[in-house]
């Protein structure tokens, strides 16, 4: 058990650190960004204390000391550099290497401790605007941390950088001349220093007058502004500004929906004056969701009952995120002389058992009846909400909505329970793995008892066999998208190789990313991690230009890198696409001459040139680097897209770019397909590549334009593929062909039947069969029988080789 929470342990922390990871590197990009600096700080401190809950003593402590220093980042007491990024990813990597070894088995880099204890010492003076805490007149304004834009808290920031100091200066300005005077004095501050924000006030202020506070930062002395503005400041603790919005934030990032108790009892005469309570109330349930209970024993008797007075008062359970504050506002016209109570009985942090209070309780909390009187009913042994009433101690209205309150807890209280028993489950790989296998043996399973219910026509089979279709589509969908992550959790670790092989290569490079929402087969992104380093590594060597380069080409001196996905059909398309040099095509065709790879390589078109570059050991580079000029890299990643049932184009324009376009299947597992015949087999095309099916007679058979057929006036090629398997059986009179469409180019399979839509769960072929490129799979038929699926990309190549 002990080896299956480190496991648990081990794989959450290398969530942390990639989220840790790309936290630093995009704060270097966004320096002031509080909610950044609250996402790479939480990281640190759950990392310290999963790390010290398994003996890790040396890495909690390691994570401890740069935690330090980041709560310096996120109290302003120290602003974000690169030197700081740089410590920081260094210190990512020191913590995987913790996090993978045993205790003791990595020795800290000395150098790295001792630039963390420097920063840790380094309390950045010009960074913050300074406060003499020993000065008599010294004001604490947290109340107004929230009443800031973010605007003028970026004012006080930048007033700070220069040195200037913070100061509050109380005016009350007559009502008759308040924009005259606010303007004259604004004016007087703009001479001594910088007006960061007017605050009115709601203290009470002379007849005629009305209160303001003046915010504003200077480089003078409190003696000296109180001479030139003729009012005495208030210096300003800076931190009391900045740390209640660090504490907000916390609070809004867990912020918790609280179940209040309110009791709304309006005065008699509130509708003569004009009042509504309904719409008190409706106003009360845009803040959450409300349970209401009207409380009626006050209304009198008929003969006694005036239509002009208000007898009814309110009991309202409300769950909201709003505080007491927002909530009491709903009530600031009718507070006045009305009965208005707001308690908060839960506050949602989830410390509250779900065996909420008993009725008697309710009752005493509201004042409904005393304890001393409940306690007086307590030894009957009927239901005590029943005896009260009994003995007309309390209303029955009173009781039902203590009980609605105790139900409504109850349900609230469980509901969390249950939510956060779901949001804590973890499965293994392994286990979604083999879910998704038996998945897909239902799907084959399905497709026999679909198969034997037609054959022996007996409509409750049918029937079966139909309801059994369609949960197994359910089945299957469901278990798919399980298995569905979005491909932004890769994206996001390319920014790191961005970061340092510019640096490295002495180019300014950003990344860009686009449709990081966009969903992949799980297995999909395990194994596209590589190829994608490899294409950014080459687009920032051989793509990218030098800053000189550029300035010369009237580019930005900093390049850009753009990652994007996007979903078109069953499939999606990664799009890595640059602005740099773009391919040099004249060096390719002289590289591919050299090698003897072409006799017609000058009559090649540009895009046919550019399919040299994934052939093994073919570089272009002047000299071999760390980097590139092996000839060793992209035939690699031609060879991983391929295993993917994938394919790779390159597209470019001198001077302007180049774009790799990657297209995979959503889901390595279950393809939709068309099923065809060719003599007694049975093949599989995926039908994400299908366009049409057209027919062949014997007589269009290489006949004028050889394995060429007229589409609706369009030459459409098209391959055999009895001859590619070759199939000895004789073909039928009239054949089929399956245009499908292959990197934009259309392209038909001769087939000699097209069977139909099928469901293929996909097998591997077995080692016997791996040389054999032109298949990639099996799947197995409703019937029991095999039919093999074509790799239509691999077989159009071999195809146009052998022309």
């Amino acid at each position: 058990m002990i080896d299956d929470h480190f496991a648990t342990f081990i794989e959450e922390a290398r969530e942390l650190l990639a989220e840790l990871e790309s936290g630093l590197v995009e704060l270097e990009e966004h320096p002031d960004d509080g909610e950044l600096v609250g996402r790479i700080f939480r990281a640190l401190h759950t990392l310290k204390g999963s790390a010290g809950m398994f003996g890790l003593e040396t890495l909690a402590g390691f994570v401890h000391r740069f935690e330090s220093v980041f709560e310096m980042v996120r109290n302003d007491e120290l602003s974000v550099s690169r030197e700081l990024v740089d410590l920081g990813l260094k210190a990512a990597d020191l913590f995987g290497q913790l996090i993978e070894t045993p205790e003791g088995g990595v020795k800290l880099p000395s150098e790295i401790l001792d630039a963390l204890d420097a920063l840790a010492a380094q309390k950045v003076s010009d960074a913050a605007i300074s406060y003499d805490p020993s000065a008599e007149a010294y004001a604490d304004i947290s109340s107004y941390a929230n009443l800031l834009t973010e605007y003028e808290l970026s004012r006080v920031k930048a007033a700070s950088k220069k040195g200037r100091k913070l100061y509050l200066i109380r005016l009350n300005l007559r009502l008759d001349a308040l924009s005259q005077e606010l303007a004259a004095f604004a004016k007087k501050i703009s001479k001594s220093g910088e007006l960061i924000s007017t605050i009115p006030l709601t203290d009470p202020a002379p007849d005629g007058c009305l209160g303001f506070n003046m915010l504003f930062a200077s480089s003078h002395t409190p003696e000296k502004l109180g001479k030139e503005l003729e009012h005495t400041p208030l210096q300003v603790n800076h931190q009391s500004l900045f740390k209640p919005q660090i504490q907000a934030y916390s609070q809004s990032n867990s912020k918790h929906q609280s179940i209040y108790r309110i009791r709304f009892s309006p005065k008699p005469e509130s509708l003569v004056s004009g009042l509504n309570p309904l719409a008190v109330i409706e106003d009360l349930q845009r803040l959450g969701e409300c349970v209401i209970v009207p409380q009626t024993k006050r209304i009198p008797e008929l003969e006694s009952l005036d239509p002009k007075e208000c007898y009814v008062f309110w009991d309202i359970i409300l769950l909201s995120e709003s505080d007491p504050d927002e909530i009491r506002d709903v009530f600031i016209f009718v507070e006045e002389g009305s009965e208005v109570r707001i308690e908060r009985i839960d506050d949602g942090s989830g410390s509250q058992e779900d065996n909420y209070k008993r009725l008697g309780e309710i009752l005493v909390e509201r004042g409904d009846i005393t304890s001393e009187e409940l306690s007086g009913y307590l030894d009957n042994q009927k239901q005590l909400g029943r005896l009260l009433v009994e003995a007309d101690a309390v209303s029955s209205r009173a009781v039902e909505s203590a009980l609605i309150e105790q139900s409504f807890m109850k349900d609230v209280l469980s509901g969390r329970q249950k939510n956060d028993v779901a949001q804590s489950i973890r499965v293994p790989a392994e286990k979604l793995d083999f879910l998704v296998n038996l998945a897909g043996e239902m799907v084959t399973l399905q497709a026999r008892l679909s198969q034997c219910s037609l054959r022996y026509a007996d409509p409750d089979l049918i029937s079966i066999a139909e309801e059994v279709e369609r949960l197994t589509a359910e089945l299957r969908d469901t278990t798919l998208n399980i298995r569905m992550l979005p491909i932004g959790t890769t994206f996001s670790r390319f920014k790191r190789v961005v970061r340092d092989l510019g640096e490295e290569l002495g180019k300014r490079v950003q990344l860009t990313t686009s449709g990081g929402e966009t969903e992949i087969d799980k297995t999909v992104i395990e194994k596209l991690n590589d190829p994608l380093v490899h294409l950014i590594r080459n687009s920032i060597d051989h793509g990218i230009e030098s800053a000189d380069e550029r300035r010369r080409a009237n580019k930005p001196v900093e390049g850009n890198i753009h990652l994007a996905a996007v979903h078109e059909g069953d499939s999606v398309v990664i799009t890595i696409s640059d602005d740099g040099k773009g391919l040099d095509y004249d060096a390719i065709r002289s590289k591919a001459t050299e090698l003897g790879l072409s006799p017609v390589v000058s009559e090649l078109s540009d895009r046919e040139v550019s399919s040299f570059i994934f052939m093994p050991g073919f570089s272009t580079a002047g000299k071999v680097s760390g980097i590139s000029g092996r000839g060793v890299g992209m035939d690699v990643v031609k060879r991983s897209i391929d295993s993917l049932r994938g394919s790779i184009e390159l597209l470019s324009q001198p001077g302007e770019g180049t774009k790799v376009v990657i297209r995979l299947p959503l889901t390595l597992v279950i393809i939709e397909s068309l099923l065809v015949k060719v003599g007694n087999d049975r093949f599989v095309l995926p039908l994400s590549l299908v366009e049409e099916c057209v027919e062949l007679d014997k007589s269009q058979n290489r006949a004028g334009h050889g394995d060429l057929i007229d589409v609706r006036g369009q030459l459409v090629p098209f391959i055999y593929l009895r001859e590619r398997f070759t199939i000895g059986a004789a073909p039928p009179e009239l054949q089929q062909i399956v245009i499908m469409n292959h990197e934009n180019q259309r392209i038909g399979i001769a087939v000699d039947h097209v069977i139909g839509q099928h469901q293929a769960v996909i097998k591997p072929l077995g080692r016997f069969y791996e040389g054999v490129e032109e298949l990639s799979g099996a799947t197995i038929l409703g019937d029991g029988t095999v039919a093999l699926i074509v790799d239509v990309p691999k077989i159009v190549r071999k195809a146009a080789l052998t022309k």
